[in-house]
């Protein structure tokens, strides 16, 4: 009689002992918007039988924390990227989302001024000049323009700054302006309109134009001082020299004939002690290497308070 070889089956019905994999949700908006140097609050909510106490939060492949909400304090340009959120309730099976940290913050502008100082920039009279501005912002700026202090109606569209022909007429303070809107994730929802700007001073090179004496009617008393100040328009550049001179129709070696004593250079000339011997005209000049300006003159005049010149005799007998 042969052997029996019999295969029993068990099955075992069990009530009461439902299990889930992990199902996580991260929050609470995916990408999070959350603007440069505020609090983000990146959340995990898991959904698992058996229920886990903690989640592993990882960016780049690097485990950060596990709390349920990972905060980040004075958030930076740095934060930005993806955070993974896991959870593992020990079935085998780990649950797992991913949130996009979007970092919002206003237009940083700079300008491309070449080689050298970035808050000036030199050209020659004449030539066409074009400089750029760039912009960086998130998000993508909706306007970038170009201003002129001082010239409510000067505005250019665009990064690009181009001037044909400068001349002193150009000579000044442009700006580049850029906007943008921010919108972050956060409660009430509000629109925030953000600015950045950098300027820069451009200088054509030219000759000083004509000079200018301040004040134009000096008036010294005798034993007092005064000072006269001199400018010219266009001021010219490079920068100018001044120089003064009295008396003689042309200073030398300004290009004219005459000739005349440097009294001083600089813009201001001062008579410590003015008398009688100061009156008379004064000259000025300014001068670069591109030129000499037109001069101007004024005529100082001097005040004397009265005085005795001979004193009377104590006394006087007639006959």
């Amino acid at each position: 009689m042969g052997l029996m070889h019999f295969v029993v089956v068990s099955r075992c019905v069990c009530f009461g002992m439902s299990t889930d994999f992990p199902r996580v949700e991260v929050g609470p908006e995916n990408p999070l918007r959350v603007e440069r140097d505020a609090t983000a609050n990146l959340q995990c909510s898991v959904d698992a039988k058996p229920k886990v106490n903690k989640v592993r939060w990882m960016r780049n492949g690097r485990f950060i924390a596990t709390a349920f909400t990972h905060t980040i304090h004075r958030v930076t340009l740095d934060d930005a990227g993806k955070y993974t959120c896991m959870a593992d309730n020990g079935l085998g099976q780990a649950g797992e989302a991913e949130i996009v940290l979007d970092v919002l913050y206003p237009p940083v502008v700079t300008i491309e001024a070449g080689a050298g100082s970035v808050n000036h920039k030199e050209a020659e009279d004449g030539e066409t000049l074009v400089i750029r501005c760039n912009v960086s912002a998130n998000p993508a700026p909706i306007t970038v323009e170009w201003l002129r202090d001082g010239h409510p109606g000067f505005r250019q569209s665009g990064s690009v700054l181009r001037i044909e022909r400068v001349s002193s007429e150009t000579v000044g303070s442009y700006t580049c302006r850029a906007i943008n809107t921010l919108n972050p994730s956060s409660q009430p929802r509000r629109r925030i309109e953000r600015i950045g700007n950098a300027s820069i001073t451009i200088l054509v090179r030219h000759k000083p134009g004509r000079a200018q004496i301040s004040p134009s009617k000096p008036v010294a008393a005798e034993g007092t001082g005064i000072t006269l100040t001199c400018s010219a328009n266009p001021p010219g550049w490079p920068a100018p020299q001044y120089r003064w001179w009295r008396d003689g129709d042309h200073l030398s070696g300004s290009g004219n004939s005459g000739a005349a004593t440097v009294l001083a250079t600089g813009q201001k000339y001062t008579i410590p002690s003015a008398h009688l011997g100061s009156e008379g005209k004064y000259q000025c000049q300014a001068t670069n290497e591109m030129g000499h300006g037109d001069p101007a003159s004024v005529t100082l005049v001097v005040h004397q308070p009265p005085r005795f010149l001979a004193k009377l005799q104590p006394h006087v007998t007639r006959r």
